[in-house]
């Protein structure tokens, strides 16, 4: 079983009211991942990282 997720784990904070919990931060920046990787990112680049990155 997983533990609960940690909001006292934090982000960032840097010009925020309250620190942004870490988890939160991951899943945002997974997001802004896999957009740019869509968006911008030919399909001879996004076969180069991948075959960089390895087997799953």
């Amino acid at each position: 079983m997983s533990a609960p997720f940690e909001p006292r784990l934090w982000g960032k904070e840097r010009g925020l009211i309250h620190p942004y919990p870490l988890g939160c931060h991951a899943i945002d920046a997974a997001v802004m991942a896999g957009a740019l990787w869509d968006r911008y990112l030919t399909p001879r680049q996004r076969t180069v990282i991948a075959w960089r990155m390895g087997p799953d």
